[in-house]
């Protein structure tokens, strides 16, 4: 590459994609593209604090180095087994110069949730910024193939932590601060291999808007962001 040239990203299709679940970052193959090394930060958060879920990898880890270069503190919510990766966020957002906090919990549960929230205010002092973010995709050919416990368990994943660390965080949430919900374009057209992960993100688009309009009076923006790839499933 010609020096001064743009770096080439890798485009869909991609080749050799891992269709399991590794559930840690480090055994992905191909690794995955978080740091941003090419992004460039103008302090935009500068004194602010944010709450990711699911901070340890993926989205979340993305999202929890890029607040932490645009000078954010950042807490983490993460499942227990995956501390390895959640140490290594921190290490990455240690090395901007941020603070990161280390929240392991269970997401499914009203009171890990509420207490996820109590310990980042208590650590960072505040909550300006929180992003749900924690996911639970399966992958099925055949409605049949989701048992009520599979069914649960992604409802439970993503619509109910959404309600309960939301009540908890507008409990310390002052004006100027902003609520984000991954969502995806599956809420919005559906997808052939995920249906009960399809209807989560409908109910987290719906949750999100009425949120929206709910807060707009007290500065508090909430928004849905809807992520998606490329190709027909």
């Amino acid at each position: 590459m010609a020096s001064g040239a743009p770096a080439q990203e890798p485009e869909p299709p991609f080749r050799g994609r891992q269709r399991q679940h590794p559930g840690f970052e480090a055994a992905m193959q191909p690794q995955p593209h978080c740091q941003a090394a090419r992004y460039r930060a103008a302090a935009e958060l500068e004194g602010l604090t944010a709450l990711v879920t699911g901070g340890d990898s993926g989205i979340g880890l993305a999202v929890s180095v890029l607040f932490a270069k645009e000078h954010a503190n950042v807490a983490i919510t993460f499942l227990p087994e995956e501390d390895p990766d959640a140490q290594a966020t921190c290490d990455a957002i240690g090395e901007l110069g941020q603070r990161c906090v280390r929240l392991p919990a269970d997401p499914t549960t009203a009171s890990q949730c509420e207490r996820a929230i109590e310990h980042s205010v208590a650590e960072l002092d505040a909550i300006n910024i929180h992003v749900r973010n924690a996911e639970h995709p399966v992958h099925t050919d055949s409605l049949n193939q989701i048992s009520d416990a599979v069914f649960n368990t992604t409802f439970r994943t993503h619509v109910y932590p959404l309600f309960w660390l939301t009540r908890a965080t507008l409990r310390h949430m002052k004006g100027g601060g902003a609520i984000i919900a991954t969502c995806s374009k599956t809420g919005l057209i559906g997808a052939k291999i995920m249906p009960d992960y399809s209807a989560t993100k409908g109910a987290i688009n719906a949750f999100a808007k009425s949120l929206a309009v709910q807060l707009a009076d007290k500065g508090n923006p909430a928004n849905a962001l809807a992520s998606g790839w490329s190709g027909r499933r």
